[in-house]
């Protein structure tokens, strides 16, 4: 099973400029869809159109939220490297 994010990419390459649900973004970056409510309530979380009582999220910008949440450990490179993780 790939990961959510990985999803994410496979669709943005498929169709770029696409809108998707909340539902579906939610699912993209493994959260609830009522974290991203509480986000949008709050002035938080990742880019999203309003169109009516439609809330459309625009996969490029789910993409870069994500990648903007990105946490590389230090050592991580040295620990990819290291057979058994040590």
């Amino acid at each position: 099973m790939k990961h959510p994010h990985q999803q994410a990419l496979d669709l943005y390459r498929a169709e770029p400029h696409q809108f998707i649900t909340e539902k579906q973004a939610a699912k993209h970056l493994a959260l609830s869809i009522s974290l991203l409510q509480k986000q949008r309530h709050l002035q938080q979380g990742p880019p999203y159109y309003k169109i009516g009582r439609a809330v459309r999220y625009y996969l490029p910008d789910l993409i870069a939220f994500a990648e903007s949440h990105r946490i590389e450990p230090r050592g991580s490179s040295s620990f990819l490297k290291s057979p058994q993780g040590v």
